[in-house]
This record gives C-alpha cells, sequence and structure tokens, in this order.
C-alpha cells in the first residue's frame, strides 16, 4: 500500500491560529506535524512508500528526507480550500496508479498523533476491495481513507467530508468501514486543538516543540471566543 499526503504553504499555514501563534510558530508547527506524519508513515509495515504532494520547497526538502516521492503541484491545483487539496490528492492517486500499486493510504498533514501501530491496525481492518475511513474528533472531517482500489470513490476532503465520503461509498455500492482510532482524531486547526493537543503525554515532535516553545503556557491564558475557533 501507498500513502499519499498534501501539503499546502508552511509559510501560510494554520491562519486561524494567527491569535496566538507568530508566522514563524506557525510555520513551525506545520512543519513539524508534516514530520510526524512522515515519520508514522515510514515506520508502518502496510506502507511501501510515500507521496507527498506539495510546491512547498520546504516540504520537498523535509519529504525527500524521509524517503517520500515528492511531486510538483500542479499549477490549476494549487491555492486555499477543499477543491485544491482534493485536487491534489488526485494528483497523487494517479501518481500510485501509474505505480501499479491498488490500495492508498490519503492522509492529511495535521494530524501529529498518528501512530504505525495505528496505520497498520487500519490496514488489517481494511476489507478489499472497499473504503475505510477515520473520522475527525470533532469537524466532521475525515483524518485517514483508505482506497482499494484506488478510484473506489472520487475524494470529498472539506465540510462534513466524513459523511460525503461514506454517502459516496454507498453510491459505489460499497459498505465502508469506519475506524475509529484517537491516533487519527485530532487534527490541528484552533486554539482548542492546540490545547486538546497539550493535554496529552507527549509523543511527538509537535507536543515537544509546544511545550518547548512556551506556547502551552500561552493557549492556557487566550480566551476562545465562540463562533470563532471551530473545526
Amino acid at each position: 500500500m501507498k500513502a499519499v499526503i498534501a501539503v499546502k504553504s508552511i509559510a501560510r499555514a494554520k491562519q486561524r491560529l494567527s491569535t496566538v501563534l507568530s508566522a514563524a510558530e506557525r510555520a513551525r508547527l506545520m512543519s513539524l506535524m508534516v514530520e510526524d506524519v512522515l515519520s508514522a508513515l515510514v515506520a508502518s509495515d502496510s506502507v511501501s512508500g510515500v507521496v507527498v504532494v506539495t510546491s512547498d520547497s520546504a516540504v520537498k526538502k523535509l519529504a525527500t528526507g524521509f524517503g517520500a516521492m515528492v511531486l510538483a503541484e500542479a499549477s490549476d491545483t494549487q491555492g486555499p480550500g477543499s477543491t485544491a487539496l482534493n485536487a491534489a490528492f488526485a494528483q497523487g492517486i494517479q501518481a500510485v496508479e501509474d505505480m501499479g500499486v491498488s490500495d492508498v493510504l490519503l492522509l492529511p498533514a495535521d494530524i501529529p498523533l498518528v501512530t504505525p501501530d495505528a496505520i497498520d491496525a487500519m490496514r488489517r481492518c481494511h476489507q478489499r476491495p472497499g473504503i475505510s475511513l477515520n473520522p475527525a474528533a470533532s469537524d466532521g472531517g475525515t483524518n485517514a481513507l483508505m482506497l482499494s482500489p484506488l478510484r473506489a470513490i472520487v475524494t470529498a476532503f472539506g465540510h462534513n467530508s466524513c459523511r460525503r465520503h461514506i454517502e459516496l461509498a454507498e453510491q459505489a455500492g460499497s459498505s465502508p468501514t469506519l475506524f475509529q482510532h484517537p491516533a487519527f482524531a485530532l487534527d490541528i486547526d484552533t486554539i482548542a486543538d492546540l490545547r486538546a493537543l497539550a493535554a496529552l503525554p507527549v509523543t511527538c515532535r509537535t507536543q515537544e516543540y509546544l511545550e518547548k516553545s512556551g506556547v502551552v503556557a500561552r493557549i492556557q491564558e487566550t480566551p476562545v471566543i465562540p463562533g470563532r475557533q471551530t473545526g
């Protein structure tokens, strides 16, 4: 099985955290989350290779260091939003198809708690042919999507994507496997997400950075404005 992650601009990442993190801190946070995800993927017994789709030079260098195949994000997929993200995943899926591989795991780049064991457990539960997904903890998103064959459905990452992926699977005549593992559940977009991450035992680079940089202390003092910090 191959894995695909799509990473947008590090410098412009995580704008919703701009009230508590500087641009440099947001870039460092995003970079470390990418490292955590790549580390888990390359250590997984279930993953035989990783494809990273990005237009960011820093991410390209980072991914190459982990032995990942790097695809320059096509110009027509660049930009913010879920449409561009799904286009980038489609580009990665095409690369996997060109390798002659029929199974793929699609992951966001901002789930720093993911582990090799969680990836392997999801692979064991996955039915072939079939579709498996792990929902996000709080916003209706999809934090892991496993497809066999590669084009079992068209990806629909974005708001309420978990429900949409289930609908697409059912429309394709498949009964999707809903996998729920805490290592996939937390994606980092808001102050509330940072607090949830900081409250857990330190197991990844991202958490270590939050502790050592003083971000943890800072976010505990920052009020969350209702309606502003949602996933």
